[in-house]
């Protein structure tokens, strides 16, 4: 029998959030989770995960980030104290914890899955990357890591993206079938960003 509360969980989670979260950042928000929830049960829709495994990935979603309430250096490994602090009073038991921390950390850039839930996750984490929408989410992006100072200026961020798109991956088939081609297309278009800066 599935005890997990979700529901619950999840009305607790984004009440706390809308409380803790740093209100001067821009891309690590409540919506950000929102929308990470969303694209976690599009492609496990997608990818036939049901059941058990389901609810296990939209709490990993849930609380992926959560971590960013006390600090965003490590965040993951805050998010894993806060889920096993959590979890248990909403009759998730200690393997279903064990197995939603290691979803969270699966996220740790550089992405590493151990297995197909992780994959679902890391793809609906950075979904955005092929998106029509993508510029507009890294532009909160930018925002935030200058105001956490964590880029100095552009073109170092220009540059940084760059090497991002250039080596990610998306892991499930639908994230290659959906998203890789939007991906290369920003790809291109940040290149021929670059190029213009170089030439001015």
């Amino acid at each position: 029998m599935n005890s997990m509360n979700f529901e619950r969980l999840s009305k607790d989670i984004f009440t706390f959030l809308e409380q803790n979260l740093d209100q001067e950042i821009d891309y690590h928000t409540v919506d950000h989770t929102i929308e990470i929830i969303e694209n976690t049960i599009t492609l496990a829709s997608a990818e036939k995960i049901t059941g058990k495994d389901f609810t296990l990935l939209k709490t990993a979603a849930l609380l992926h980030d959560m971590g960013y309430t006390e600090t965003h250096i490590e965040h993951e490994k805050i998010s894993c104290q806060i889920s096993s602090d959590w979890l248990p009073k909403y009759g998730y038991n200690p393997d279903d914890i064990d197995k939603v921390n290691a979803l969270i950390m699966s996220t740790r850039i550089p992405q590493s899955p151990a297995n197909r839930l992780g994959e679902v996750l890391c793809d609906a984490d950075l979904y955005y990357l092929g998106g029509e929408d993508y510029f507009e989410k890294a532009e909160l992006l930018y925002s935030e890591m200058k105001q956490l100072k964590t880029i100095d200026n552009e073109r170092q961020w220009l540059q940084l993206q760059i090497d991002f798109l250039s080596s990610h991956t998306f892991f499930t088939e639908t994230g290659k079938k959906t998203r890789e081609p939007g991906k290369q297309k920003n790809l291109k278009s940040l290149l021929a960003k670059q190029n213009s800066i170089k030439n001015e």
